[in-house]
């Protein structure tokens, strides 16, 4: 993966800073199992409980910030220029994977809202309105900074390429043009792609949760896993296609989707011990997969893009059904938190 830049991260900050300020909301309901040793603590002793703020997923928020950020900053340096610098910068390559982290969390957290409500009055109207007054002005202000004043008052020529496509951009839909032309073709601005991606699910995802009953729903989003995963598998097989791999909305939306499924599945009391086992049964195994693919430099048919995500979803359900006050629980929370933090007040 590629293009993925600080500003990028800092509008996914803004973005999706609503779940951890509106705690009861985006958190959806609390459930818990401990750990893996038949307990079972009250909803107060866990890392996550309804109506209450969640360290930890300010945490793991700011896991993903720092592993692009470092990722980014990584890209700029020489490696020539010093033996190490090039082990340096290989290594820092799986920061990039830290938007795939983003978008896990964005579908556990905005599926959280929409099961909690959408029994409720004007829940799409309340829902878009939201959305639109927590992203749009800072990503069209950006628009706006890079695109035209910045050019206006320094004549840098930077931003050409972008300005010659901003019609994709003020649409959210520069990552299907990106995905047409198979090539990474807004220059500074590439990383928008994710962005746009976020806006796609926003806009369809409220809509399929108020379609499907909850037993639905859970069925329909594997099937949608699935079927992604089947897709972009197949599509690799071709020449030519190896950027629409990493952008294309119908490419990358698994991510979202295991995130959605998570927020689902954690509802389930009965499937809490299961969901736990499994995921400590799957983290080792996926992060040899995803380790092997890196240091190989293999794209494996797209492995990575489905390796990844689901990694995610196993650290986050651990992390999650995890003691309030486990080590686990307080390094995620506490530690990135910090870090986290100081990045917001940096981007504001």
């Amino acid at each position: 993966m590629k293009h993925i830049a600080v500003s990028g991260i800092q509008v996914h900050w803004w973005s999706s800073r609503e779940g951890l300020a509106d705690g009861d909301e985006k958190n959806g309901q609390a459930y818990a199992h401990s750990q893996m040793t038949g307990s079972k603590p009250s909803n107060d002793d866990l890392a996550w409980t309804a109506g209450s703020h969640c360290p930890a997923l300010d945490g793991i928020r700011g896991m993903a910030i720092l592993a692009v950020t470092i990722y980014r900053f990584c890209q700029v340096l020489e490696p020539k220029s010093v033996p190490w610098i090039a082990q340096v910068v290989s290594l820092s390559n799986i920061g990039s994977r830290g938007v795939d982290l983003f978008f896990v969390l964005s579908g556990f957290l905005i599926t959280g809202i929409l099961l909690k409500t959408k029994s409720k009055p004007s829940y799409l109207r309340n829902f878009y309105v939201r959305r639109t007054l927590r992203i749009f002005p800072l990503y069209f202000l950006s628009l706006l900074l890079f695109l035209v004043i910045i050019p206006w008052l320094t004549g840098t020529r930077e931003f050409e390429r972008p300005k010659a496509l901003q019609g994709y951009l003020w649409t959210y839909t520069s990552n299907l043009c990106m995905s047409w032309v198979n090539e990474w073709c807004f220059g500074p601005m590439d990383h928008f792609w994710s962005l746009a991606i976020e806006e796609h699910f926003y806009l369809v995802w409220p809509l399929i949760v108020l379609w499907l009953s909850r037993k639905v729903l859970a069925w329909f989003t594997i099937a949608g896993i699935v079927a992604i995963v089947t897709a972009r598998t197949l599509t690799a097989l071709f020449d030519g296609t190896d950027v629409s791999l990493d952008v294309f909305t119908l490419f990358r939306a698994d991510s979202l989707l295991i995130g959605a499924f998570l927020a689902q599945v954690i509802d389930r009391v009965n499937y809490r011990k299961r969901l736990v086992c499994f995921s400590w049964s799957g983290l080792p195994v996926l992060a040899i997969l995803i380790a092997t693919a890196g240091l190989l430099g293999q794209r494996w048919l797209e492995l990575p893009n489905t390796l990844c995500p689901l990694f995610c979803f196993c650290f986050m359900a651990i992390v999650l059904l995890s003691r309030r006050e486990s080590t686990l629980a307080r390094v995620v929370g506490d530690v990135t938190f910090a870090y986290s933090a100081s990045t917001a007040t940096e981007c504001t």
